[in-house]
């Protein structure tokens, strides 16, 4: 992944070796993820895998990464000058986080030192404090000298072999982080700082950060990680090009009456989706499953275009959470809402009349606003939530 974009989406162990060795996850921007319990910005725990100058920035995460072999032997991993802002953790006690500060606002400030586990996990500290020597696992054959396609190896190995010069500015509790924390009690990240990466932000982008790009991740010439040796990342090279075969101008598009799937979102706001099958929450909420919700979530839906007639219906298939919980605003009722160019109340062009209730997949008829024409070509549709509930599909249909 050189480079790369994985940004406005949920990925379960968004960056994460499963390959034998020689893995390279580098020149990444990773931004507005959520995520929670044991999903982390990434993971390496194979031969000499290496995780190096990303950015993980504007996100919530179930820790800030994981360095663990399981079943694989691991040795000579490197984890270098890689940028960590602006992030909450859930951690293991998955407790409900605030959202990530605004673009441009000051961090908040670290949970209380209790509240541990966070930032690298359990898992990962043991790994360190014990990586002196390569971690064959039986079965494997490194006990007997390197197996064959394996560079060479020795049980002397290091399991990390380079873990130094991270920033972690914003992060939720780093005192786990590699500065003044147990990293670098254990010799790692001596050189690591929680000073401001300083991103060039966009005046659209502070004001309107649904349209975040990754060009908001450039860093000023006088950042102290570009001190540390982190490489600038051209956001203009991540994504398609113009020498890209298809005809854009049709990608994404979305005809009168066909139903568009909640989860194909662009990009996504405070919310969750179960896999590839609907946005959704946790049924019951317990601490094991649950994924909280904002109360101002959004799902962005890029080029819809629809041709439903004046006084046309938007029809959205919905279910509520099983029980209310601690992790999203109380009760089940839920107020749903569809908002053309942006995620604001002043856009929205349909909504339910009241917050609503139904504890099984039951179709939603949207009011539409007097101003709505019933016709969209190729706008940007917003689909608005105030907290948890299931949503599988929306669409516009006419009248009768």
């Amino acid at each position: 992944m050189d480079p790369g974009l994985l940004g406005g989406g949920w990925l379960n162990f968004l960056f994460q070796d499963d390959a034998a060795h020689y893995l390279n996850h580098s020149s990444n921007i990773l931004y507005e993820v959520k995520s929670a319990g044991s999903e982390e910005a990434g993971m390496i725990k194979s031969i000499e895998s290496v995780f190096s100058n990303n950015i993980v920035a504007d996100s919530v995460v179930g820790h800030v990464f994981q360095l663990t072999p399981f079943l694989e032997p691991a040795a000579n991993m490197v984890f270098t000058q890689n940028i960590f802002a602006n992030l909450t953790t859930t951690g293991s006690n998955n407790s409900a986080p605030p959202p990530p500060p605004p673009a441009g606002q000051p961090p908040p400030p670290p949970s209380p030192a209790e509240t541990i586990d966070t930032v690298t996990n359990g898992f990962t500290k043991g790994t360190l404090a014990t990586s002196g020597h390569l971690a064959p696992f039986t079965g494997y054959g490194f006990e007997n000298g390197s197996p064959p396609g394996y560079p060479p190896l020795k049980l002397t190995n290091k399991v990390m072999k380079e873990l130094d010069r991270n920033t972690y500015f914003g992060v939720e509790n780093h005192n786990l982080s590699g500065v003044g924390g147990s990293m670098s009690s254990n010799g790692w990240d001596l050189h690591a700082t929680n000073e401001d990466p300083m991103f060039l932000r966009s005046a659209e982008s502070i004001r309107h950060p649904w349209n975040r790009s990754c060009g908001d991740y450039t860093l000023a010439p006088g950042s102290p990680a570009l001190k540390l040796g982190f490489q600038q990342i051209d956001g203009a090279q991540i994504g398609l090009t113009s020498a890209f075969k298809w005809d854009r101008t049709g990608l994404n598009a979305r005809n009168g009456g066909r139903k568009i799937q909640a989860e194909s979102y662009n990009r996504m706001r405070g919310l969750w989706r179960i896999g590839a099958s609907w946005i959704g929450g946790a049924e019951g909420g317990s601490k094991s499953t649950h994924f909280p919700f904002s109360s101002d979530a959004w799902a962005r839906f890029d080029k819809v275009h629809t041709e439903c007639g004046a006084g046309c219906t938007v029809q959205v298939r919905f279910k509520s959470a099983l029980k209310p919980d601690s992790f999203s605003p109380s009760g089940l009722h839920r107020q749903v809402s569809l908002s053309v160019g942006a995620p604001l109340k002043a856009e929205i062009i349909a909504t339910t009349p009241q917050p609503v209730v139904s504890t099984d997949w039951t179709i939603l008829n949207l009011t539409t606003s007097a101003s709505f024409t019933g016709s969209l070509r190729g706008e940007t549709v917003f689909l608005l939530l105030d907290g948890e509930c299931f949503v599988d599909y929306f669409r516009f249909v006419p009248k009768g």
